[in-house]
């Protein structure tokens, strides 16, 4: 669905036609109305929702959706935190974008496996013994 069409606007519509547009076909199909269309105006709502947004409807302009995950995308943050997100993904340095979005990748490590050696008596291990390490 397009919802241009469905307003019957031009892309390059101001938020005044979108408004008077979509007055004008919400009042037309009404499911209250005699010949009201219960599907019409719901699509009419929803190409409305969209198109009054300047956000939304600049993803609409963009990507043929208001919904980045329609387009499989899954990031809700700001493009400048998308440096820590590769970073998780890939480690030190940011991953393929480095250090694309002016903020510097954060060099901390995570997840790192480390070994410690601690003596256990066998009456210990069969009691259950808890052991506690901190790590800064």
């Amino acid at each position: 669905m397009d919802y241009y069409d469905t307003l019957g606007i031009s892309r390059g519509a101001s938020a005044t036609e979108i408004k008077k547009a979509y007055k004008k076909q919400s009042m037309q199909h009404h499911p209250d109305r005699t010949g009201g269309d219960d599907s019409k105006f719901k699509e009419i709502n929803e190409a409305y929702q969209v198109l009054k947004d300047p956000q939304k409807k600049q993803m609409y302009d963009q990507f043929g959706t208001a919904d980045p995950q329609q387009q499989g995308f899954n990031y809700t943050g700001n493009m400048a935190d998308i440096n820590e997100v590769f970073s998780q993904m890939f480690g030190q340095g940011g991953g393929p974008f480095g250090d694309m979005f002016g903020q510097q990748t954060r060099r901390q490590q995570r997840n790192k496996t480390l070994n410690i050696n601690y003596e256990l008596t066998l009456e210990e291990a069969y009691k259950g013994k808890s052991i506690v390490f901190e790590v800064p």
